[in-house]
């Protein structure tokens, strides 16, 4: 089973999800929501590396355990 190993949590809009996730098998899952419309939130994608900006590949660095902070960088190609 793969563990989380890095977050990032934000509001678009201040209503809107815009969610990051690192696994330790190296899926980068971007979970977020388009609009308040039924069918347009909580949309789950896995993205590469180069979709990630660099703000939020900082803020991820800083949410992971000093452990798994190589991993991480590593999997967003830092």
């Amino acid at each position: 089973m793969r563990k989380k190993i890095a977050q990032y949590h934000s509001m678009k809009g201040g209503m809107l999800d815009n969610d990051y996730y690192v696994y330790d098998d190296g899926a980068i899952i971007h979970f977020y929501d388009r609009n308040q419309y039924p069918g347009n939130q909580n949309i789950e994608e896995e993205v590469s590396a180069e979709k990630v900006s660099d703000d939020i590949k900082k803020d991820l660095l800083a949410s992971a355990k000093n452990e798994d902070k190589e991993l991480v960088k590593e999997i967003l190609k830092m």
